[in-house]
């Protein structure tokens, strides 16, 4: 089942070891330079089995600051954002490993039509 919600206002992360869609959503980012930089997200699994993920369709990210899309809260971290509108707050490595430094290989994080 997708989530269907006109915003999210996004201060920390959208975090967890759910399974979730958000469609046609507004991800508005407030980050200000006393705070740093923010992340979109924080997903994660701690085996590769589990059919855990995050998935963002057909939205928007706006706002002001200095966003990374993602960060791996746990080792097997799954994140796709697809046809999303992204403001230039995005940065340009899109993606930190986080808790899972040294197993990169081991997450995925996905951009298509953006």
């Amino acid at each position: 089942m997708a989530v269907t919600i006109s915003r999210i206002a996004i201060l920390k992360v959208q975090w967890g070891y759910g399974q979730s869609i958000y469609e046609d959503c507004t991800i508005h980012v407030n980050t200000t330079s006393t705070a740093g930089v923010g992340f979109i997200t924080a997903q994660g699994a701690l085996t590769p089995n589990k059919p855990t993920g995050f998935v963002f369709l057909s939205g928007s990210i706006e706002g002001k600051g200095s966003v990374y899309l993602g960060r791996a809260y746990k080792p097997y971290a799954r994140v796709i954002f697809s046809n999303t509108q992204m403001a230039n707050i995005i940065k340009p490595e899109g993606w930190e490993a986080w808790n899972a430094a040294g197993k990169e290989y081991n997450f995925f994080a996905f951009q298509i039509m953006n």
